[in-house]
């Protein structure tokens, strides 16, 4: 994602900042963009694979078309990835928005979560994320999320398409700001270079305010993982592409 935004484009890079290519791509890859742009393994156009017969080949449109189709969503065992080529997609700032949501009306912001994302634009991608403030402890708890990125800069369009998330029952307080798409991807604890491995870097949720007692702590205990239902209002089944092992999707006939 960092390498690519350089040149103003993007790929749907999952949730986290340093997951494998490989794994995300063969596997899926829901990402920020997947209702826009699609899966991970919708931007494969080619693939350096070693066959068990010990030969590399292409899989490409042009050769070994079908290795193409079953290494985009067939379930694995074809052979060995070595190398990816992605189509890329326009992408220069994101709009980012934090919900903070009352714990006890989180059946109704999950309702209200639902019944936008059905008729949102694509461009606009929204998940459920459950994160604990801290290691366990005296102050431990648990703060609950909406957080929804606009691709594309923010604008007239932009604003309307949030607005009814804003609007959603339970939602207490709200972050909306410009940011880039690498900053949306998330870390995972042992990239953290201060020692805390609970809370987030380059990401719009901002840490929740910590007692000095788990500030120390932070460096000896255990993390403990965020918990994140990613309904994203995706239709990645309907993306226009090229045919994909992946199931339950329908063919759309291209604009």
């Amino acid at each position: 994602a960092a390498e690519v935004q350089k040149h103003g484009l993007a790929i749907t890079s999952g949730d986290t900042a340093s997951v494998g290519v490989g794994g995300l791509a063969l596997g899926g890859g829901i990402g920020w963009l997947v209702r826009r742009d699609g899966l991970a393994l919708d931007g494969i156009v080619e693939a350096r694979v070693v066959l068990a017969s010990g030969d590399l080949v292409n899989a490409s449109a042009a050769e070994n078309p079908e290795l193409l189709w079953a290494l985009r969503g067939g379930g694995g065992n074809f052979g060995v990835v070595t190398a990816f080529r992605f189509r890329a997609h326009p992408l220069g700032a994101v709009l980012a928005v934090t919900l903070h949501l009352d714990p006890d009306r989180l059946a109704e912001a999950m309702r209200g979560l639902r019944d936008v994302m059905r008729t949102a634009p694509d461009n606009l991608n929204a998940t459920f994320a459950v994160i604990p403030n801290g290691p366990p402890g005296p102050d431990f708890a648990f703060v609950h999320h909406i957080v929804a990125v606009w691709a594309g800069e923010e604008s007239e369009e932009s604003r309307a398409a949030v607005a009814p998330l804003l609007a959603i029952l339970g939602v207490v307080d709200s972050d909306v700001m410009s940011s880039d798409y690498r900053s949306m991807l998330v870390e995972t604890p042992g990239d953290r270079s201060d020692g805390c491995p609970w809370t987030r870097r380059h990401s719009p949720i901002a840490a929740p305010r910590q007692s000095s007692t788990l500030s120390n702590s932070c460096r000896r205990e255990p993390p403990l993982p965020p918990l994140e239902s990613t309904p994203r209002g995706h239709r990645s089944h309907s993306v226009r592409s090229a045919p994909t092992a992946t199931s339950r999707r329908r063919s759309v006939p291209k604009s």
